[in-house]
């Protein structure tokens, strides 16, 4: 098994290229930011545009991809007396615009020839003609959604079940069919787990209240059989499936020839990995 790690991407190290050129030289296959507060994991802060494109061109200049977690936070009018225990309450919370707002800021920064920029987890189908648009552009930038987007649908998340909250959120059934036709096109190039584990506690069991509730899904040791389960009778293939759960995850981070079963090929060994100190 290979393990590979991905550096973070935040506003203490963004703008200081020593410390980039480090985490890469050390082998970490890229870097992850989040455009948008990650929750509880206060050492992870947001990043801004100009923190991006400042990293953009350090990470260019080693040809290793930028992946971020694309929304852009602003101010969301809040339902008197919305219950938290109501799926619809935590949706409305997290609106499509702001995946929207994200996407158009990585496709203005996306070039032909800099640091591929990956978008992660992508929950809305409305963003994907700018997506599609800016790779038409012949700009290096991908995008991927995950296991839980391409399996549940909102409107049958029932009262309390926080167990499905995720950040970005699950949304509707329409989306869903948007999200699998985007797989099968080839604009969303890849699929992941997003595994996001934490103490059931976390997930605020006993109140179901989606507003305070931890905002992950631990699914990794499910995600192929539930992507292939909702592919089949979709129409999409096991070769369409290899390709997003493997070769193009693979061909993303740089990992030579794994990825596809095929003739054996030298390949160039892995950088070293980072070590505790």
């Amino acid at each position: 098994m290979d393990v590979a790690f991905w550096g973070g991407l935040v506003p203490g190290n963004a703008r200081n290229e020593s410390v980039l050129n480090e985490l890469i030289e050390r082998g970490v296959v890229g870097l992850k930011t989040f455009m948008s507060p990650s929750g509880k994991v206060c050492d992870f802060d947001m990043t801004s545009p100009g923190d991006l494109a400042a990293a953009l061109a350090v990470l260019g200049s080693h040809q290793v991809p930028l992946m971020a977690h694309a929304e852009v936070v602003d101010d969301v009018e809040r339902v008197a007396g919305a219950d938290p225990r109501k799926y619809a309450t935590h949706l409305a919370s997290r609106p499509r615009r702001w995946e929207q707002d994200a996407i158009a800021v990585l496709t203005g920064l996306a070039t032909a020839e800099g640091a591929p920029i990956h978008i992660a987890h992508v929950s809305d189908a409305d963003s994907l003609g700018a997506v599609a648009a800016a790779c038409a552009a012949g700009k290096r930038i991908t995008a991927e959604t995950c296991t839980h987007y391409l399996t549940f649908a909102a409107e049958d998340i029932p009262d309390g079940a926080t167990l499905f909250k995720c950040i970005p959120p699950i949304r509707q059934r329409e989306n869903r069919e948007r999200l699998w036709e985007a797989v099968a096109d080839g604009t969303l190039s890849v699929v992941s787990s997003d595994h996001a584990p934490v103490p059931p506690a976390d997930k605020m069991l006993d109140s179901g209240n989606f507003l305070r509730a931890w905002g992950g899904i631990a699914s990794l040791q499910l995600s192929l059989p539930a992507t292939w389960t909702a592919a089949a009778p979709r129409g999409v293939g096991l070769p369409r499936m290899a390709e997003v759960w493997s070769a193009a995850p693979a061909a993303l981070v740089g990992l030579g020839a794994k990825g596809a079963i095929g003739t054996a090929v030298q390949v160039e060994p892995m950088k070293p990995m980072l070590t505790a100190p």
